[in-house]
């Protein structure tokens, strides 16, 4: 009899462990993986959003102030900020366009009355069409920094003093874009969204998740 119930008691737990499982299965299918959390919690005080380059051509300064618009209306999107408009950004470049390019961040902060400074160094943004004239695949790169807007310190990352690294690039075999003009988009498209989930937390794609959140929507 003690062996019959030792026995009965194995197999309970055996599927009580499998049901555990199963749900925990489940569950994952519903829900996906856990959030991402921010690798920097901005603060919630004026902040300057300044995206350039120096090193490279005037062609990508304007691809610079294309990431900017973008990524601002990001930032803004997921309430973070406030962010001081890039239209007076723009209005004090115009206002001393010899001296904006040498003004330090402190300067900069102090015009605009930001407390910090959300610095954006975007050091490529390449376009190159496709063996055979099939389409355009294409890579870009920045770095990106939190700075005190009182101090001209470093806020985040420490460590980094170029910035914490980002990269967009095309993938081999993956999406055809047939114009340069698509792959910039995309490219910027990928660096608004990997610069703005530095700052907060995000969940990543998994397998079904379009379906479920089709479903929740009915």
């Amino acid at each position: 009899m003690r062996y019959v119930c030792g026995v009965a008691i194995g197999l309970m737990l055996l599927l009580m462990s499998g049901g555990c499982a199963m749900t925990g299965a489940a569950l994952y299918k519903v829900t996906g993986p856990p959030d991402i959390p921010a690798k920097h919690e901005l603060a919630k005080v004026p902040t300057l959003l300044l995206v350039e380059n120096y090193r490279h051509q005037s062609s990508v300064n304007a691809q610079a102030e294309t990431l900017a618009r973008q990524l601002a209306d990001d930032l803004q999107a997921n309430k973070l900020g406030p962010i001081i408009s890039l239209d007076e950004v723009q209005a004090l470049r115009d206002a001393h366009p010899k001296e904006f390019p040498t003004m330090s961040m402190v300067e900069l902060a102090k015009e605009l009355g930001a407390k910090q400074i959300v610095y954006v160094q975007l050091h490529s943004a390449d376009v190159s069409p496709l063996a055979g004239g099939t389409g355009y695949a294409g890579s870009a790169t920045a770095t990106v920094k939190v700075v005190d807007g009182t101090t001209g310190q470093t806020v985040w990352p420490i460590e980094q003093a170029e910035g914490y690294g980002v990269t967009a690039q095309t993938k081999m075999g993956g999406k055809h874009y047939p114009t340069a003009a698509d792959v910039r988009n995309m490219l910027y498209a990928d660096l608004t969204v990997q610069i703005s989930q530095l700052f907060h937390k995000w969940k990543p794609e998994y397998e079904g998740q379009g379906v479920h959140d089709t479903e929740a929507s009915k």
